[in-house]
């Protein structure tokens, strides 16, 4: 199918960019609508897994070990905004795959990118192997830059269509089940979906400043950080930041960041948290779905989310304002985009300089993810910054930005 809208991955609102400082964010469960649970005095069995695949977690992002056709373990995203399983191009060529047709398909930003398809691809996780007839293969070098990681490969529809998928994001473990004998008998609540096109969709109710409540369609995207991505974002009369980037897959596009009054899933409400516009399609994503034990059941079109102890987390949003990618052969971390009205414009950082030294330390003596927690918080970094063949001392004293 050629209308694939990989968004995803990671449209990655992650950025830092889709993750916003309002720690005094609450989060309320709306007891007017009653959650859709089992009836304790009649609960069936609990299901039993046909296998537990362990993840790690990074920027809210779902990291998988993935064998390709009996290959070395490879690092995969999973991904349910992904309507096909994807391989980066250099992995498919080390990997021997054939190529069979070409194709251009939308991304997370704007314009489109390049793909062929290769058929018949095997991928093997813990417990479970899939045969998947079509697979894309596309350049992942940008995502991998953008995420400070290597990325090999996305995992996407066809694993979330032939398995009961529970993500049990406090034990960072993925359970299976088998569809046609699974039975739910947990006190989580359970919330229609409605599949198309190979990708899921959730109903939820959405408020911004200045707008009146709106009742949205999104889709359901492990494989973006952020909270949540719709168009009202930027309509808001709240305060709020520009910036042109965006990770994934696709160009770069405007996108404007802001605050969220009110977004109610199901009967679960969160307050005072963040939002994005200009991602690509109205998603809501990892910073959102980790405050829970999600469970994906495609078969009965319907996804059951038992809140976690994440739960009431605060939604943290960078303090620095700028876009970073990972520049392994340069030893640093470029900026890629800075945010109007931030701490970084203000210090004179601009897109293209490379971040070389952070007090002193060289900057790779930090992981990208680990950089984005240190510009989380409040504090004064000396960084050293090289821009061209110059080399600059830039002093950024970091605060809340909205």
């Amino acid at each position: 199918m050629k209308s694939l809208l990989l968004y995803a991955t990671l449209a990655l609102s992650l950025c830092l960019s889709c993750t916003s400082s309002f720690r005094a964010q609450k989060l309320v469960r709306d007891t007017s609508a009653a959650p859709q649970t089992n009836d304790s005095n009649s609960l069936p069995a609990p299901a039993q897994s046909l296998t537990a695949i362990p993840f790690e977690q990074s920027d809210n992002l779902i990291y998988l070990q993935v064998q390709v056709n009996n290959s070395a373990p490879l690092q995969f995203v999973l991904d349910s905004g992904a309507s096909v399983f994807v391989i980066g191009q250099s992995q498919a060529k080390t990997l021997n795959l054939k190529t069979e047709e070409k194709d251009k398909l939308a991304g997370a930003g704007a314009g489109t990118f390049d793909v062929t398809y290769t058929k018949n691809v095997t991928f093997g996780l813990p417990g479970v192997n899939l045969l998947v007839p079509n697979v894309a293969l596309t350049d992942l070098s940008q995502l991998s830059a953008g995420l400070g990681r290597r990325v090999d490969g996305i995992v996407g529809f066809e694993f979330f269509d032939r398995h009961v998928v529970e993500i049990d994001y406090d034990a960072n473990v993925i359970r299976l089940f088998d569809p046609k004998s699974y039975n739910y008998s947990g006190s989580g609540e359970v919330i229609p979906i409605t599949i198309k096109r190979k990708h899921a969709f959730v109903a939820a109710k959405i408020k911004v400043a200045g707008r009146e409540p709106a009742n949205r369609e999104y889709l359901i995207d492990t494989g973006a950080s952020g909270v949540v991505s719709d168009p009202l974002v930027a309509q808001s009369t709240a305060p709020k930041m520009e910036f042109v980037g965006g990770i994934g897959l696709g160009n770069e596009a405007k996108i404007v960041l802001g605050r969220v009054e009110r977004l109610q899933l199901g009967s679960f409400v969160f307050e005072n948290t963040n939002g994005v516009a200009g991602a690509g399609p109205m998603i809501i994503a990892g910073e959102l779905l980790r405050r829970f034990t999600v469970i994906f059941d495609y078969s009965r079109q319907r996804m059951i989310l038992e809140p976690s102890r994440h739960f009431r987390d605060g939604f943290i949003f960078d303090t620095l304002g700028a876009e970073l990618n990972l520049e392994q052969e340069l030893k640093g971390f470029g900026v890629d985009s800075v945010f109007s009205n931030s701490v970084a414009a203000e210090a004179g950082l601009k897109k293209g300089d490379l971040i070389t030294t952070i007090d002193g330390q060289p900057a790779l003596s930090f992981s990208l993810p680990q950089m984005r927690r240190m510009f989380e918080e409040e504090k004064e970094y000396r960084l050293g910054v090289k821009r061209g063949s110059e080399m600059l001392q830039v002093k950024v004293k970091l605060r809340k930005l909205l």
